[in-house]
């Protein structure tokens, strides 16, 4: 029991030290973008909108035809 409770005051130890955010040496957050990525346009962000979107419909649509494929294969089998 003690090492289940050592455990999981260990697991929130780290949890709470780490960031996936840049952090300088005081352990604040640093005020600077530490990457220079452009900014974003409306043109651009409605382009990456719509290519999401049709490749998240793409995706469901091979889901459910392995999942379609899976049933039919069973089906068979079982009969």
């Amino acid at each position: 029991m003690m090492t289940m409770i050592n455990s999981l005051k260990n697991n929130n130890r780290r949890r709470k030290n780490h960031s996936a955010f840049n952090k300088d040496k005081s352990r604040r957050y640093s005020k600077e973008r530490p990457y220079g990525f452009p900014e974003a346009t409306a043109e651009a962000l409605e382009k990456i909108k719509s290519n999401m979107i049709r490749e998240q419909k793409a995706d469901c649509i091979k889901t459910i035809l392995i999942f379609i494929c899976i049933v039919v294969l069973i089906l068979i089998i079982i009969i």
